[in-house]
């Protein structure tokens, strides 16, 4: 069930009091809104985060989306409508969400752009005044279309690229982009996950849209911070438009919402190169530290070939809702530790969650059991607790040669199989999988997890 929208409205209306008084004088406005790219990279990662079972069973639908197809072809809509009813049961609106979905060249390097039709600022039910929301936020808030039935958001997908995968089971070729996955991608950047920040060859970064004489901030940018804390959009000490503020939008930077830092623990690092590449910087999760893999791999701002993301991750989740979203994550404060049950193996001392999820030929899905273990190691069964099938172990080299935590994982088997490594305390999550069929091969990975103390 979608969960009652947490109550941060006073919070937000105080930051927008804060950086820009004048903001609640504003009048109701609407424009075109700014765009961003999900770019390739040339390898096969062999990745594959599904979407996890609590999501993957049969759900009504909590939110409508209606897709106008421009110039796709019949199988990409297939995998299209996949990625839709993702995230038709993962968020909720009172309004149907319209998309607009263009099947047509793009730069090379670009595999899909992707951003609000229109923002909407002073709309009956926005939340905060003088800011700017996505087209489906507003409307989801206001409980009206906005558009009057036009496209709330446009998605754009390269025509020229011989190599899509256009399968809806996320397993590509290693010489294959998955569809299912950039589509999931470049929806979450029309429900929101844009900001308006750009740095100019000089050095000079600045924020905001809106016509003239009028800058204001999209609700993303509210919640995105400099590295010692300093909000993006607290111009006594990052005035816009200035080198300081440039200089911080090319160096780290975070998004702190309350929401997704009571879920993960942590404020969420972004992509901050030291370039600025539009479209790419800012709007994205970093793609260093969620690298192919990660189950909050989804929103970095590159795909590699073979690298699949079914699960749009609870840390886009909890972001999602910092904006307005009600969504089915489980966001706000979590234990601090590890709990243990016949379905999840702690280790270290309770710091690492175990869990592996499994899916047999007839399609079958189950959970693993845990049958015993020690403080560095879990041994699983799948089907029968007289049949052991997997152990995991997680290693702490944290005084050694790599400085991180380990993780090595050996199963009997040849079932589809999803191992998930969760670090509690750091809120970082390792995903390991098996394919159907496939023989399992050994895990020893000696860079899981740079979280040291």
């Amino acid at each position: 069930m979608i969960r009652p929208k947490r109550q941060v409205v006073a919070g937000l209306m105080l930051l927008a009091l804060v950086f820009a008084p004048a903001f609640v004088l504003a009048a109701a406005e609407r424009q075109a809104a700014p765009q961003t790219v999900l770019r390739i990279q040339n390898f096969s990662a062999g990745t594959h985060v599904r979407l996890r079972p609590a999501f993957d069973r049969p759900r009504p639908k909590s939110a409508d989306f209606v897709v106008t197809y421009i110039g796709f072809p019949s199988a990409a809509r297939v995998a299209f409508q996949r990625a839709v009813d993702i995230w038709s049961t993962l968020i909720s609106s009172p309004v149907a969400i319209r998309i607009e979905a263009r099947w047509q060249p793009l730069d090379p390097d670009v595999l899909g752009s992707a951003g609000a039709a229109f923002i909407n600022r002073d709309f009956p039910g926005a939340t905060v005044p003088g800011t700017f929301f996505v087209d489906a936020l507003a409307d989801a808030l206001g409980g009206v279309d906005l558009g009057g039935g036009a496209a709330d958001i446009i998605a754009n997908f390269n025509s020229t690229f011989p190599n899509w995968y256009f399968g809806t089971n996320g397993n590509p070729a290693a010489t294959e982009f998955d569809l299912v996955t950039v589509v999931l991608h470049e929806i979450a950047h029309g429900l929101g996950m844009t900001g308006s920040v750009n740095v100019d060859a000089s050095g000079l970064g600045f924020w905001g849209l809106g016509l003239v004489g009028t800058t204001l901030p999209l609700i993303y940018d509210v919640f995105t911070e400099a590295l010692d804390g300093t909000a993006v959009l607290d111009t006594t000490s990052l005035p816009n438009p200035s080198t300081l503020l440039g200089d911080a939008l090319t160096d780290r930077l975070f998004f702190g919402g309350p929401q997704a830092l009571g879920a993960l623990g942590q404020r969420v690092e972004l992509y901050a190169p030291p370039t600025f590449l539009l479209g790419s910087s800012y709007s994205h999760f970093d793609e260093a530290l969620f690298p192919p893999g990660d189950a909050n791999a989804l929103m970095t701002p590159f795909l590699a070939l073979d690298e699949v993301i079914h699960d749009p991750g609870d840390q886009l989740l909890c972001l999602l809702e910092d904006l307005g979203w009600q969504t089915i994550a489980d966001c706000g404060p979590q234990p601090a530790t590890c709990v243990a049950s016949d379905v999840a193996f702690c280790l270290q001392g309770g710091r690492f969650r175990v869990e592996v999820g499994w899916r047999t030929f007839d399609g079958t899905p189950g959970v693993a059991r845990a049958v015993t273990g020690s403080q560095d190691s879990a041994l699983f069964y799948f089907f029968n607790p007289n049949n052991w099938e997997m152990l995991v172990k997680v290693l702490d080299n944290c005084n050694g040669n790599t400085n991180r935590f380990w993780v090595f994982a050996a199963a009997t088997t040849n079932v589809e199989y999803t191992l998930q490594v969760t670090d509690t305390q750091s809120g970082q999550v390792r995903t390991y999988f098996n394919p159907l069929g496939v023989s399992a091969s050994a895990i020893t990975d000696t860079s899981a997890f740079a979280t040291c103390p």
